[in-house]
């Protein structure tokens, strides 16, 4: 073999090895970006100061005067020459109400999902999200096939903080679909389809979580559950196109 060639041989593969020992240094983004704005179904005016905590990081902050609110995600610079393998999961942020008397729990977890390890970052955006006045007995009501039907209260409180998150949301998107249906405003916002949208898209995941979370191991609760979250799931569904 000529010398110049053994010579460029012998450099590429000292080259090749030296690259291998060398570690990729890459962002690992551990949780998404999230971002919203928390206002007041009655009056349409911004919500300044609820607390709102990202529940895998565990970092809170409060809204602003305009109700918003932002939660960057975590990350760490991870040495790692491939990518690993990464299965989805579940994460939530929980908005806590001032006055938890005009709903029918104290806060309300919101559930995105997506890979647990990724080096994209994820950017969840909530919206605009309406606390709906309700009272804490206040019947939930689904349609199945034109009939409506009552959710039952013991799947409410066997179940727990799910369900009663899912109904906070589902209660958020009806009240936009029936603002939106009428062209009414919201205090000066005008309600879009997109914003309509994404409230079902958020009730769709919460209602999702809950159905996966409820009577876990309970065959029959469980059974009896089912047809009223694929109830709302069909409602959702509409919206979602």
């Amino acid at each position: 073999m000529h010398p110049y060639i053994l010579h460029l041989v012998f450099f590429s593969a000292v080259s090749l090895s030296l690259s291998a020992c060398i570690p990729v240094l890459r962002t690992e983004y551990l949780s998404p970006n999230w971002q919203g704005t928390v206002i007041d179904s009655q009056t349409g005016m911004p919500l300044q100061g609820v607390e709102v905590i990202d529940l895998y990081s565990q970092q809170s902050v409060k809204t602003d005067q305009a109700g918003h609110f932002e939660l960057a995600a975590l990350t760490r610079q991870f040495s790692l020459k491939l990518p690993v393998a990464s299965m989805s999961r579940n994460y939530q942020i929980e908005i806590k109400f001032a006055d938890s008397t005009l709903t029918h729990t104290d806060s309300v977890r919101i559930t995105g999902r997506r890979l647990a390890t990724t080096t994209e970052p994820t950017l969840f955006d909530i919206g605009h999200f309406a606390i709906v006045t309700t009272t804490r007995n206040a019947p939930f009501l689904l349609e199945d096939g034109g009939q409506q039907s009552q959710l039952p209260a013991r799947f409410i409180s066997d179940c727990g903080q799910p369900l009663q998150d899912a109904i906070s949301l589902a209660n958020s998107a009806r009240f936009y679909q029936k603002l939106w249906q009428q062209q009414q405003h919201l205090g000066d916002v005008i309600i879009e389809k997109a914003q309509l949208k994404r409230s079902y898209t958020w009730a769709f995941q919460g209602w999702l979580f809950a159905g996966e979370q409820c009577f876990r191991g309970q065959y029959t609760k469980s059974q009896e559950f089912d047809p009223f979250v694929k109830s709302f799931l069909q409602e959702a569904d509409k919206y979602l196109d």
